[in-house]
Parts: structure tokens; sequence; C-alpha cells
């Protein structure tokens, strides 16, 4: 009795091991557009710097403010290609300090990006000194 037992019991968990795997999922049935795309979002901060050209081929859709471990502060901004073109940009992150006057260092340069046709970028910039308080951002086309 003791190994019908054992055998009931394999029999059982086989068998339910062989329930749970359901095989390939079941065709669905959606309606949408044919050329799904995502509108971007575009962040409402004065700090952010934009010229025309920039504004009408790509979008900061993202602002993420934070502090390194040294308690320097970090900007990184979120920049999407809404066109179907690559769009060349520069761009840098000016620092003041509390009173408002610019905190100069070496790594204030215009950098330049090039964003594939609806991709997303994220850039970062890292202050200067422990003195900088406030910060803004200047995107400008590249064209």
């Amino acid at each position: 009795m003791r190994i019908s037992g054992i055998a009931i019991l394999g029999t059982l968990a086989l068998g339910w091991l062989a329930g749970c795997h359901s095989g390939p999922p079941a065709s669905v049935n959606t309606v949408g557009p044919a050329q799904r795309r995502a509108v971007p979002t575009p962040v409402a901060d004065e700090r952010l710097i934009t010229d025309e050209l920039f504004a009408n081929s790509a979008v900061v859709t993202g602002l993420i403010e934070g502090t390194t471990p040294d308690g320097l502060r970090v900007i990184e901004a979120e920049v999407q290609n809404a066109t179907n073109r690559h769009v060349p940009f520069r761009w840098r992150t000016s620092w003041y300090d509390d009173r408002g006057l610019e905190v100069r260092g070496p790594t204030v340069v215009w950098r330049h990006e090039v964003l594939p046709p609806g991709a997303f970028r994220r850039v970062t910039a890292v202050a200067v000194s422990p003195a900088a308080y406030d910060f803004r951002m200047e995107f400008l086309s590249d064209r």
C-alpha cells in the first residue's frame, strides 16, 4: 500500500504541474492606430531655455534634481525627438550661487548631441562647486 500511495501522489503532482503550464498565449484582437506614436509632454520650468528651432523638433520631457555623495547638485534632463529625422542640438548648464551670481567652472561648456527620430536621451550636469545653488539649462538647435 505504501508504494501505491507514493505513486498516486506522484501522479497527482505531475497532473497539477501539467495543468499549470498554459502553453502559448491565446490570440487577442486589438484595435488602435496603425502608426503608434507617443506625444511628448514638455516640462514647464523657467530654468530650461530653448530656441525656436529646437522647440519645433525636440522637447524636454523630464527634469530630475539630486545631489552627489559629496553634496554637489546634479541635474538630469530627458530630451525626446518629436520628429522623424535626426535632430542635432547643443546644450549647457550654468550654475548660480544663492545670491544669483554665476559660479564659473571648467565644465561649463557647450556639448553637442544628435538625437535619432523619436528617441529619448538623458543629459546630466553636475555642479561645479558646492556653492552652486541654482541652475539654468540651455538647449539650442545645431542646424
